[in-house]
């Protein structure tokens, strides 16, 4: 650290990242009750018939949304402005201009949250597009400015290697304009626009929503345990083959669906290749905490970073295993796949977020952490949570599938009109059982809000990491 005769500079330092990891608590009170409402529609389905505002084409919607585009954006947009004026040595650039942004990208997202879910916005109807374009429109400039001041501060960094956390931030940026500038497309209809929906959901998922976590426990595992990266080559392997296969598995969800056969077929090819960059991933956690792992089980960013490593590869091995046909004949185009995509939102993308504030957020406030056992607690409850809604939506896609195997095979019913009261009754109790599971993973993000809101009120005062330069 250099002195610095500039005290205006260092108290602005790291002010974006403290911006926008409260706006994203904001986000996750909000997606955590309104979760608990949408699956209480799904377990019920007579529940607030009477309102609109309760009919589960809203509610689910506004919680999915509210998770991904508020807390989870807002946390990595955080991990960015938090990470690239340490890892570049060099004051950001635009550090006024970010916090501006992330103001103004909160009122947007707050007023395409509440318009679509009340109707007064048309809802497009696609999986994280239901946004009127002119709302993603909105959103996609604002997503501009944070892949600007990462730029600009790389171009001025002062230190020559860039290290992987930077490739996943810049690479996230990146792919995060342009995927809302694919999903922002209306005007492309029919299997088009299934196809651009997949790879825009797989997208925002897996590159946006999972790969900045990723390279921010990738700078908080190192910096915790005081070991250095067990293997750079290994961690460049894994950003590039996210890279690249990603966005191309989304049609794999599709199997004996509108999409051609072709298109499928690559899709499983690259479905099984997601399995490298989760495997890489823990790997190279594994390999920097040799020797530190009493450290994991006094600190909760190493707890949530390890657990996010582990659901990660535990479910690309199921999606690759969905994306072959002969699986996809019974779980395809059920709940099977929504229960993968919670686990990995509910799951990997929002643990490996929670390792990031529990380790970012005391740093960035001059706090230290408001309790080290609320912290467990919530991960004991996200385990057992976020396992339970995925496991019971995997057995309500199988229930599903099967019941309607049963109705091709017998000609007792068809599926479809009357008979699909026959799909309804074999997925009733694990609805049920899903709603209670949405409620333990409710009280987890309630736990990890009060708890982080604690730390920047309550918690008792300790050094504030700051980067300052000489005048």
């Amino acid at each position: 650290m250099a002195a610095t005769s500039h005290p205006t500079r260092v108290a602005e330092f790291d002010s974006a990242a403290r911006t926008h990891m409260l706006i994203a608590l904001a986000f996750l009170a909000v997606a955590a009750v309104v979760g608990v409402l949408a699956a209480l529609k799904a377990a019920f389905p007579t529940f607030g018939a009477a309102s609109p505002l309760f009919s589960y084409g809203r509610l689910a919607p506004l919680a999915t949304n509210s998770l991904v585009f508020g807390f989870l954006t807002f946390t990595n947009l955080a991990a960015a402005y938090f990470l690239l004026p340490r890892l570049t040595a060099t004051e950001m650039w635009g550090e006024g201009l970010a916090r501006l942004a992330g103001a103004a990208g909160a009122v947007v997202t707050v007023l395409a949250l509440v318009l679509t879910a009340s109707g007064a916005s048309p809802n497009q109807g696609r999986l994280l597009g239901e946004f009127h374009w002119g709302f993603d429109l909105a959103l996609l400039v604002f997503y501009l400015v944070p892949l600007t001041v990462a730029l600009r501060t790389i171009a001025k960094r002062k230190v020559e290697s860039i290290y992987i956390s930077v490739w996943y931030v810049v690479g996230g940026l990146i792919w995060l304009v342009g995927l809302t500038a694919v999903g922002a497309n209306p005007w492309i209809g029919g299997v088009g626009s299934a196809l651009t929906t997949s790879f825009y959901t797989v997208g925002m998922v897996g590159l946006w929503s999972v790969g900045v976590g990723i390279g921010a426990a990738y700078y908080l595992i190192p910096r915790v345990t005081d070991n250095p990266l067990f293997s750079r080559p290994l961690a460049l392997a894994g950003f590039w083959s996210l890279a690249f296969a990603q966005v191309w598995t989304g049609p794999a969800a599709m199997i004996y669906g509108p999409a051609a056969n072709w298109i499928e077929s690559v899709a499983i090819i690259f479905t099984m290749g997601m399995i490298v960059p989760g495997l890489a991933v823990l790997a190279n956690f594994i390999g920097t905490l040799q020797g530190k792992w009493s450290l994991v089980r006094e600190r909760s960013d190493l707890r949530f970073a390890v657990a996010g490593a582990v659901v990660l590869v535990f479910l690309s091995f199921v999606s690759s295993a969905e994306g072959f046909r002969s699986v996809a004949s019974v779980v395809g185009l059920t709940q099977f796949s929504t229960g993968t995509r919670y686990g990995l939102l509910y799951g990997a993308a929002s643990m490996l977020a929670a390792a990031f504030l529990y380790y970012a957020l005391p740093q960035a406030f001059g706090r230290q952490l408001y309790s080290e056992t609320a912290g467990r607690r919530q991960l004991q409850l996200m385990f057992w949570g976020v396992g339970g809604v995925t496991i019971f939506t995997w057995l309500a896609g199988l229930a599903a599938g099967y019941t309607w195997l049963a109705g091709a095979y017998t000609g007792a019913f068809a599926s479809v009109g009357e008979g699909f009261a026959h799909t309804l009754s074999s997925t009733r109790t694990l609805g049920i059982l899903a709603l209670l599971a949405v409620l333990v993973v409710a009280t987890a993000q309630i736990i990890m809000v009060l708890n982080l809101w604690r730390t920047v009120t309550s918690g008792a005062a300790a050094p504030q990491e700051v980067l300052v330069e000489a005048a």
